[in-house]
C-alpha cells in the first residue's frame, strides 16, 4: 500500500518539487551580481537598495534574499530593495515540522492591505517567493501570518 498525503499538502509538496526542479535552471548571472550586491549586519538588516539591474530594457532590479525562521522568528528585522525591484525569497523554516511559517508584506502594520502573501511552510522545509516590490518608496510591514507579534519586521523602498 503507497502512503497517501493528506490534501493540504498536496499542492504546496508539488510547488516545492517543480520548483526545485525548475529553478536551478532559471538562474542568471544578474542574479548572481545581485547576490553579490546586497549587504546583511549583524543587526538583522539587509540592504539590498544598491544591487544591481538586470540589464532589462525596463532597468527594473533583481534582488535575491535568503531569510530563515528558527525559534519562532526570522533572522532579518529589516529588509530594503528599490522601488518595483523583482524581489526572489528563499525561505527557510527551520523551525520543528508542526510549526507553519510564512513571509508576507503589507501596506502597514495593521495587515489589511497585502501586497504579497507567501503561502505556508511547514517546519524543516523551504520555499521560493517571487514578487514585484511597490514602486512608491516607503516603510512597508513584513510578518509572518500565524505569528505576526513575533515574526515581523520593517520592508523599506527605496526610490531606484
Amino acid at each position: 500500500m503507497s502512503p497517501r498525503i493528506h490534501p493540504v499538502f498536496r499542492k504546496p509538496l508539488l510547488l516545492l518539487v517543480v520548483g526545485t526542479l525548475i529553478l536551478p535552471a532559471c538562474q542568471s548571472s544578474s542574479v548572481q551580481e545581485s547576490l553579490s550586491a546586497s549587504s546583511s549586519n549583524s543587526s538583522g538588516s539587509l540592504d539590498t537598495s544598491s544591487a544591481g539591474s538586470s540589464g532589462s530594457s525596463s532597468g527594473s532590479s533583481e534582488v535575491r534574499i535568503t531569510i530563515t525562521a528558527s525559534k519562532q522568528s526570522y533572522d532579518k528585522r529589516t529588509i530594503t530593495v528599490p522601488a518595483g525591484a523583482l524581489v526572489t525569497i528563499q525561505f527557510i523554516n527551520n523551525d520543528n515540522p508542526a510549526l507553519f511559517h510564512n513571509f508576507a508584506v503589507y501596506q502597514n502594520r495593521d495587515a489589511n492591505t497585502p501586497i504579497f502573501r507567501g503561502q505556508l511552510v511547514g517546519g524543516g522545509t523551504s520555499t521560493t517567493y517571487q514578487f514585484v516590490a511597490p514602486s512608491t518608496p516607503g516603510t512597508y510591514h513584513f510578518q509572518c501570518d500565524p505569528h505576526h507579534g513575533s515574526m515581523e519586521g520593517n520592508f523599506i523602498v527605496t526610490p531606484r
